[in-house]
């Protein structure tokens, strides 16, 4: 048979086994997305932080591999049983992978949102000697998160949840706030995990709603 008419058909076949690398990385995100919504342990949870942070290392100029690396480690620190100190080390990690998303893609609602939500378990670790020098940073950057991006639900929620907790902690009368949580109960409808785009936090608005009742 004729050399070249093996090459011609060869090629195509050739062209069809290699990888789209587009393809791949949508691929191995939604597979890390859905084991990071699945964890229910810091192990299990660390495995899906690794597993983004692996993918970072490939896609260098992606911020969502690293956003999702940080969210795994806030989960982590807000699971976390140990001491302030135990806790801090995840909430840490977590401001790291951050700061690298953030340099990738530059007020980015979603990735403001997230360290503010890493500073809220900073605070929870230890309120009392946090809550004055961290709440207004956390308001700060939930705000910003807002401005930019005034329909980003995790921002909205958030935020509610932080000025929730600070009236209660007060003393000061919740119902005005529950109010406009109550008529922002549908905030998470338009969300949908058919993209790699941030659609966690519903249970946070279920959480709030309940506490409101």
């Amino acid at each position: 048979m004729n050399l070249s008419f093996i090459l011609i058909t060869l090629m195509p076949l050739s062209a069809f086994n290699q990888p789209d690398s587009t393809t791949s990385y949508e691929a191995i995100m939604k597979e890390h997305i859905v084991m990071l919504n699945n964890a229910s342990t810091i192990g299990e949870m660390q495995e899906a932080a690794n597993g983004f942070f692996r993918v970072s290392q490939v896609h260098t100029d992606e911020w969502l591999p690293r956003y999702y690396t940080a969210l795994a480690y806030a989960n982590m620190g807000y699971m976390s049983i140990g001491g302030v100190d135990d806790k801090d080390v995840f909430f840490i990690e977590a401001e790291k992978h951050l700061e690298s998303a953030g340099k990738i893609s530059e007020n980015n609602s979603e990735i403001i949102t997230l360290k503010g939500y890493s500073l809220m378990g900073k605070l929870n670790a230890d309120p009392v000697n946090r809550g004055q020098r961290l709440s207004p940073r956390i308001l700060q950057l939930y705000n910003k998160a807002r401005q930019l991006n005034p329909e980003n639900p995790r921002a909205v929620v958030l935020s509610a949840r932080m000025e929730f907790g600070m009236s209660s902690f007060m003393g000061q009368d919740t119902s005005p706030l529950c109010e406009r949580i109550f008529a922002r109960k549908e905030l998470f409808s338009e969300e949908t995990d058919d993209n790699l785009l941030p659609s966690w936090g519903e249970y946070i608005l279920k959480d709030l709603l309940e506490e409101c009742k």
